[in-house]
């Protein structure tokens, strides 16, 4: 970035400059960036002039913008049934590969109702991953095991989060001291029914169906359930960012390393550590885990600490995301799909 806008007050978030083989020409915030060759690239001009990068939140709309013709390119996250029909359609190309993220439930440890580890084992005895992975994202992605994906070099098998177990889950309740005294089929304790809120946004319909599959098993096992349902803004920044839910059904992309997944993530007051966990053992692994180069020490301290994450859940992690990415054959350069989620491939060079 050149030093004397950065020095001279320039808002480079606001208004980017830098070396890369695109410009910003303009960006309506929510709507669309508009991107321009830069002849000044270090490779030449791309030769693509021109990029505008439509902003579209809702997944199925998205889709069906590029069926219409009015996108030419589109990636992850997609419904299955779109993915399904585009994949079969002539007119357009595709990637489709392992993904670089997850699908979870971020547990709120401060909730008083959610801060012993074992309430939180309990909930998720309640969490049915493979009709979720297998019917509902129809197998577009993996059932996860831990915090790690199986992806990584980090990974383990030996490490697992508990499984889909509706018994379990309500003798765990009893022990906590939630039973069905009344015979009403609520399970109560000290005169108060044992009661959750389940929440997602609405721009992600499989996010949706999940959470009110997940409040139908809630209820069966005897768990007061409420669904809610929100806009992505109101979701993100003004709820699970506040720590104001108690279950969250959410996504985290690019995870290239244990560090983007883990530290901000899991470590007393870190910056996104919206469920507000602290445990300093797993503070002490993590540290190190990004404090020295060799991966086999950095494995061993990730996974330390996905072992204790397992167990402790502050992070239920629901499936393994896939990654999908199509784009019309009209387009005049080759498109490299990265689960990474960036789209240099779609740049070309004149050499």
């Amino acid at each position: 970035m050149p030093k004397a806008l950065v020095e001279g007050g320039t808002d480079i978030g606001l208004n980017p400059v830098g070396a890369g083989p695109m410009k910003m020409v303009s960006w309506n915030r929510g709507s669309e960036i508009v991107l321009e060759a830069n002849d000044s690239y270090w490779r030449g001009a791309p030769e693509i002039e021109n990029v505008t990068i439509k902003i579209i939140g809702d997944n199925s709309a998205r889709a069906q913008a590029f069926e219409a013709g009015d996108l030419d390119v589109i990636q992850s996250p997609l419904s299955p049934q779109d993915i399904e029909r585009l994949s079969a359609d002539d007119r357009f190309g595709n990637v489709i590969t392992a993904g670089l993220g997850i699908n979870y439930l971020n547990f709120n440890t401060k909730d008083p109702l959610l801060a012993d580890p074992k309430m939180r084992q309990a909930f998720a005895k309640l969490v049915d991953q493979d009709t979720i992975v297998n019917d509902i994202y129809q197998g577009v992605d993996q059932v996860a095991h831990s915090i790690i994906l199986p992806s990584s070099w980090a990974f383990s098998d030996t490490i697992s989060q508990p499984t889909f177990d509706i018994e379990g889950a309500m003798a765990d309740f009893a022990a906590l001291g939630w039973t069905d005294s009344n015979g009403d089929g609520v399970l109560d304790k000290d005169g108060q029914d044992l009661a959750i809120t389940l929440a997602t946004h609405s721009e992600d319909p499989n996010r949706v169906q999940t959470v009110e599959y997940l409040q139908a098993i809630f209820e069966s096992a005897g768990v007061k359930a409420t669904a809610q349902i929100t806009d992505w803004p109101s979701f993100s920044t003004n709820y699970v960012q506040q720590g104001l839910h108690q279950i969250a059904l959410l996504g985290w992309l690019n995870i290239v390393d244990p560090d983007r997944l883990m530290f901000a993530q899991f470590t007393t007051d870190g910056p996104t550590n919206w469920g507000g966990y602290s445990n300093p053992d797993v503070d002490t692994l993590l540290q190190q885990g990004r404090s020295t180069l060799d991966q086999a020490q950095r494995a061993t301290a990730y996974q330390a600490a996905a072992t204790i994450l397992a167990e402790e859940l502050p992070y239920y992690v629901v499936s393994a995301q896939g990654y999908q990415l199509f784009y019309s054959k009209d387009i005049p350069v080759e498109v490299q799909g990265t689960p990474r989620g960036n789209l240099r491939g779609l740049i070309g060079f004149n050499d």
